[in-house]
């Protein structure tokens, strides 16, 4: 059965490793609303557990994160209503109304050209927040995080 003092030694450690591992998580959500500034706000970071326990959860709470972390499958359009503004057609003015359609809609290509679809493409899980946090917070990096931790709490 462990003393008093390896007790205190353990969670010192333990919370030590937290408060570091809290001060990075933080750095790196910054980076990551640099490279994605959509996600400004969204963050999630909570610690919990005990002194036997602990841990902590980070993340974004937004919904374009949502999108590239999880991918998104190809969905059918079904009924699409396309508002037409007002316009002149020859020496014609044609007031504004309404064009439904029903299983396809209507999209401007960047030449500007229009083309019909009938499905929304799918969207490709680029992962960008598990890719990073794996990257950050495994082998040597976290090693390397742990041990400047451990070394600061004794010093």
């Amino acid at each position: 059965m462990p003393d008093k003092e390896s007790n205190n030694i353990m969670s010192t450690m333990g919370t030590a490793i937290m408060e570091s591992l809290q001060k990075d998580v933080s750095l790196w959500a910054d980076e990551m609303e640099q490279n994605y500034p959509e996600w400004k706000g969204s963050r999630i970071i909570k610690r919990s557990g005990n002194q036997y326990q602990r841990k902590i959860e980070f993340g974004f709470n937004n919904a374009h994160a949502n999108k590239l972390e999880e991918g998104k499958p190809a969905q059918p359009v079904g009924r699409y209503v396309q508002q037409i503004k007002a316009h002149k057609r020859k020496q014609t003015m044609i007031r504004a109304h309404q064009r439904f359609y029903k299983n396809h809609k209507p999209i401007q290509l960047p030449n500007g050209e229009w083309r019909m679809i009938s499905t929304i493409p799918k969207v490709k899980a680029t992962k960008p927040v598990s890719k990073s946090a794996k990257k950050r917070y495994t082998g040597k990096n976290m090693a390397k995080l742990l041990a400047e931790a451990i070394k600061q709490a004794f010093k």
